[in-house]
């Protein structure tokens, strides 16, 4: 549905050395934490989605950019 969002993410308990095992909250977050793991929930820079698996951080537009160009070179 394309619901998630950076700012929602960035609300939600995933940290798990936050909520030891002991604690209510442990079950939630470790589901939450192995979907987005798993699953193609992550936004990506080009409005597609991504699982944490597969995802890579980039800071900045220019870094991004030049990560999406397309080379047409083979290396050696």
């Amino acid at each position: 549905m394309g619901l998630l969002s950076v700012p929602l993410l960035e609300a939600m308990p995933i940290r798990m050395e936050e909520f030891t095992e002991g604690s209510m909250f442990y079950p939630i977050v470790s589901k939450v934490r192995e979907a987005l793991m798993k699953e193609k929930l992550l936004p990506t820079d080009d409005q597609s989605f991504v699982s944490a698996a597969s995802a890579k951080i980039a800071r900045g537009g220019e870094l991004r950019n030049l990560l999406n160009q397309d080379f047409d070179y083979c290396c050696e």
